[in-house]
């Protein structure tokens, strides 16, 4: 059982370090070596140690265990050795090949090919006689190609890239190499191979007392391994193992698998790797692929170093300006200062100009979350305590909520400070995720509540909260199962909305949808093969570009890892993805040309995702990470398996701990960051030989390589758009001789620790391109709902045959309440299931009709009918008058109009409707009826707006509340049969109120589906409201016999 100690005074110290992720070390023996963890052996004294791989002798002082310095040469990561490779040795327990031996040809390896005839080093790690090989059989190859196309070589299956040959004549492990229907070619799972695979058995390692050449390294010392027995005293809240008094799990809800953290579970967290109790499996049901040689680019990119971040770079967002900002922590130095002399901690970077703009924020921003609001502001959420020995004037952030807002239009908020109005999380939150949803509300997940031990609960957040689309939290922290049970790998889940409205979740290594509107899971996926792919050992991961051929439906994949938190621990190489909403989603393994914790994947602008960034060692946390990950990877999703990776250039700048990529405007990726140590530091030293990092670089795709002719002048009908299937133009010019055009809407979301929180890849439907010419116009389809495209600043990027133009912000988005900038939420009303007659709504507008609103702010006061609802708002909150009147008169005149709506316009037009639309039999006097009547009403306004902008006012006219009301009307003219040709006043009129940014966005309530829109293209659209409204009919009939 655990027992808590609260030490308060060394808290706030604690609580800014590392957290750091305490585990019981497996034993083992020779009969069950197999206990060890990933990136370790069973040493001697049957204790677990760890793989040391790298000359790096450095162990951070939070660790458990020491290790001694290596006493030999280097080995080689990627299966490269000799004179030709600085010398590197093979290492005999390396997660990426097999074998000792340094071939002639420089490749390490354990058969003949490697060990005998002019074999460099490592030479006695000679194998058996092979077996199960055919005579026909060619050897497998040094370099991992086989096949027809290679001579009929066969692969390998203990060698350094696996036993499957694929159809594209790369050896490897994985389906896409392995499977016959795949098109593999020997070596083969599901069928008897053409050419059988090269099979040599597994070399273990040679025991210390020989001389192979190899380093023999020390064993580190163990505490708090495994007992033999546990006690079998069966848990009471969850906690097992040698650190919790031998407890066993037990019938424990959750599960009884004792986890190497002393958690109780059943995912294979806690069933895996380290299990101490219970049904434990040390071998994975399905094995993750270790690493894959990937082929070099045919064009791999370039990187320059360009510009400074001017902070740490630990948490950065491409705002609307096109700039980017860089969020970080309170730090004892950075390379810039704010007016009041303190150290900035943000900063504003124009990627055109290089310029640095110093950012103030009041609280410690120190890894927290973040999203853009559907207004466009930037927020952060949570954060870390107070450290007032180095400012003073910034508070704690644990609760905080940040807001920083910039100007698509112009330079008019750059460079202003992040806002902080005091509005408070309802729970303290340090390393949490968010995601926007379909309603504009924010979903925050997870964090530490005190930064100390997370294998105590007592330290941790594994609840969600809502946020309303304004900022503001809603005040409840609630219980979220997926989080609790995988403590303590529970922090920054990788978040993803999906079509449907809901939430792929991954934590660890599980996996879930979840129903934030219920907060129920809705089902649990399989658990992903391989090591622990959250916060300290993350990964990254991707949600594939959307389009309306794959129906919009999510494609997600995750890379990289590690199993736990040690600077030995291994970067786990594999990938899994998965499509969630399949009818039984599963994990499609794959994997990277070396292992890599920390790595980050983000969409370009062609649609293919570049991952950067990491270790081949370590873990996140200060000091913990070592063997840097300098090459940029691209992987292609629309690649065959075995195909999608490439390798580009690599990086001369290590990017560890805190480090950050995004897509800018121009299509070039900037990468920046890299601080993993406590506070700055400047010059490497033995302790600490990886410095905090200020330059950015600027990866160029293959794409902008060459600096080929791009789409120019590209207009953009309206930068308001509204994802309800609606359509825009675009206007550009494309390059001479132009075979195809994309239009790529694109959200980069809040990027920090490998995460890029809301990022989302659409590309959108077009017609009318033409091939070969230079000046185009494109017809450019929406998507048609706010899961598929929540509502927030985008990105528009143009491609003519894969080149892309420079991109453009756009904003996907009540219209009164738009207008006056009140946050509110909007309550979806289920009219067919007749909710505007439940007991709760009648409280609300006894006449059980929409629209109807109830004003939090004043002691919940509900008010309904549209007039009323535009009076009261006007009366409470337009205290500038900026939609009605302080003049008497023309408030009267105001009321006069907004009148003529209530009493007349709305009502008769709303029969118009009724008999051209709904009545179950054609009435021709009804329909003539009542079309006359509204264009009669239709005329009066026609008039009125003779030599008038708006109805309401002096000389030309204010907008005003009168015309919000009307135009709501007026604009559905065409529903009740109304040709708005007719009135070209009134036409006019509701055109120019059309392209108000605030009711461009109150049109998208509440759901983003707008029948006029449908009305505009067919006329004679099916109504899907028709058969709800005839029952509503029918039910009047029946109770008051009308």
């Amino acid at each position: 059982m655990r027992t808590s100690i609260i030490a308060f005074g060394a808290l706030a110290g604690l609580a800014s370090a590392n957290i750091t992720f305490n585990w019981v070390n497996p034993v083992c023996d020779v009969n069950t070596p197999n206990r060890c963890l990933t990136g370790q052996h069973c040493g001697d004294g049957n204790n677990c140690v760890a793989d040391i791989k790298s000359d790096h002798s450095k162990i951070s002082s939070s660790h458990r265990r020491t290790v001694p310095e290596k006493r030999q040469a280097k080995y080689s990561q990627d299966g490269q050795c000799g004179p030709a490779h600085g010398n590197l040795l093979c290492d005999p327990n390396s997660t990426v090949y097999s074998g000792s031996c340094c071939s002639q040809y420089g490749w390490c390896g354990n058969t003949p090919a490697h060990c005998g005839t002019g074999c460099l080093s490592g030479c006695d790690n000679t194998p058996a006689t092979p077996v199960a090989t055919k005579a026909a059989a060619v050897p497998a190859r040094d370099d991992g190609r086989c096949g027809k196309d290679f001579g009929g070589a066969t692969c390998d299956a203990n060698g350094a890239y696996g036993g499957c040959c694929s159809s594209y004549g790369y050896c490897g492990s994985t389906d896409g190499h392995c499977l016959v229907a795949d098109g593999c070619q020997s070596g083969c799972k599901d069928a008897t191979a053409t050419t059988t695979a090269v099979v040599t058995p597994a070399v273990s390692r040679p025991p210390s007392t020989t001389s192979s050449g190899e380093p023999v390294l020390g064993k580190p010392s163990s505490v708090d391994v495994a007992p033999a027995t546990p006690t079998g005293i069966q848990t009471t809240d969850g906690s097992c193992g040698a650190t919790f008094s031998d407890t066993i799990c037990g019938t424990w809800a959750q599960g009884s698998c004792c986890s190497m953290y002393g958690y109780c579970g059943n995912t294979t967290a806690h069933c895996g790797e380290g299990c101490q109790s219970g049904p434990c499996v040390n071998t994975p049901a399905v094995a993750a692929p270790k690493a894959s040689p990937a082929p070099a680019a045919a064009v791999p990119g370039t990187i320059q170093i360009t510009g400074r971040s001017g902070v740490p770079a630990m948490h950065a967002g491409l705002m609307p300006n096109g700039k980017v900002v860089f969020l970080d922590k309170v730090e004892n130095y950075t390379e810039l200062k704010l007016a009041n002399g303190q150290y900035a901690y943000s900063s504003e970077y124009d990627p055109n100009t290089q310029k640095l703009t110093p950012l103030a924020y009041k609280t410690n921003a120190f890894c927290s979350g973040g999203i853009f609001l559907a207004d466009g502001r930037f927020i952060s959420v949570g954060g870390n305590a107070p450290l007032e020995f180095i400012d003073p004037t910034v508070g704690d952030g644990f609760k905080s909520i940040r807001f920083l807002q910039r100007s698509a239009d112009d330079a008019s908020l750059d460079g202003q400070a992040w806002s902080e109005p005091g509005t408070q999380l309802s729970t303290a939150r340090w390393y949490a995720s968010v995601q926007i949803m379909p309603n504009n509300e924010i979903f925050v997940a997870s964090g530490s509540l005190n930064g100390l031990d997370p294998t105590k609960p007592e330290n941790n957040n594994p609840t969600y909260e809502i946020l309303n689309a304004d900022g503001t939290a809603q005040g409840k922290s609630t219980n979220m199962e997926i989080l609790n049970k995988n403590q303590p790998y529970y922090m920054y889940p990788f978040l993803h909305l999906m079509k449907d409205g809901n939430l792929f979740v991954q934590v660890a290594k599980s996996a879930e949808i979840f129903n934030v509107a219920t907060g129920n899971v809705v089902r649990t996926l399989p658990d992903l093969p391989g090591t622990y792919r959250s916060y300290p050992n993350t990964g990254g991961s991707v949600m594939m570009p959307l389009t309306s051929a794959n129906q919009w439906n999510p494609d997600i994949i995750i890379c990289g890892g590690g199993p736990y938190q040690d600077i030995t621990a291994p970067g786990d190489p594999s990938c899994g993805r998965m499509k969630p909403l399949d009818a039984n989603p599963t994990w499609e393994m794959d994997s990277m040309p070396e292992g890599r914790g920390m790595v980050e994947g983000t969409i370009l602008a062609d649609g293919t995702i570049a991952w950067v960034n990491g270790a081949q060692e370590g873990a996140q946390g200060f000091g913990v990470a070592q063997d840097p990950a300098l090459e940029v990877l691209l992987y292609d999703p629309n690649q065959a398996k075995g195909k999608r990776f490439t390798t580009g250039p690599k990086s001369t700048i290590a990017r560890l701990y805190h480090s950050v990529a995004l897509l800018l405007l121009d299509g070039t990726l900037l990468i920046s960051g890299s601080n993993p140590v406590e506070q700055p530091i400047l010059q490497p030293t033995a302790k600490d030989p990886y410095v905090t990092e200020f330059r950015n670089e600027i990866y160029t795709p293959p794409y902008l390589v060459g600096n080929p002719t791009r789409p120019s002048a590209v207009q953009i009908s309206t930068k308001a758009l509204k994802a309800d299937g609606s359509t825009f133009t675009i206007k550009f010019n494309a390059p001479a001789n132009g075979k195809a055009v994309k239009v790529h809407l694109y959200y980069g979301g809040f990027v920090t620790h490998s995460l890029h929180m809301g990022h989302r890849s659409l590309f959108l439907d077009n017609t009318g391109f033409q091939a070969g010419a230079t000046a185009q116009t494109v017809t450019v389809t929406m998507p048609p709902n706010r899961a598929i495209a929540p509502a927030g600043p985008y990105v528009i990027y143009v491609l003519v045959d894969g080149i892309p133009a420079m991109g453009q912000f756009v904003n996907v988005s009540v219209i009164f309440l738009e207008e006056l900038g009140i946050p509110y939420k909007t309550t979806s009303i289920d009219l067919g299931a007749e909710d505007q007659k439940r007991p709760d709504f009648l409280k609300i507008n006894p006449n059980g009709r929409i629209p109807a609103i109830v004003d939090h702010s004043r002691n919940s006061f509900p008010v309904f009918e549209s007039g009323a609802i535009f009076l009261y708002l006007a009366e409470h909150y337009d205290k500038d008058f900026k939609f009605s009147f302080q003049d008497t008169d023309e408030k009267s005149e105001m009321l006069q109009w907004l009148f003529f709506q209530n009493a007349g316009v709305g009502p008769i037009q709303g029969q118009a409707n009724h008999f051209f639309r709904y009545a179950p039999e054609k009435i021709q006097y009804g329909i003539d009826r009542y079309q006359n009547e509204t264009k009669r009403l239709y005329s009066v306004l026609e008039e009125r707006l003779e030599n008038k902008h708006y109805l309401v006012g002096k000389g030309k006219g204010k907008y005003s509340v009168a015309d919000i009301s009307t135009f709501a009307w007026v604009r559905w003219g065409p529903w009740a049969g109304i040709n708005l040709d007719d009135f070209p006043n009134l036409e006019k009129w509701a055109e120019k109120i059309e392209e108000r940014e605030a009711v461009k966005k109150g049109l998208l309530v509440p759901n983003g589906d707008d029948q006029i829109v449908r009305l505009r293209k067919d006329p004679n659209v099916e109504d899907p409201f028709k058969g709800w409204v005839m029952k509503g009919q029918n039910e009047i009939k029946e109770k008051h016999g009308q």
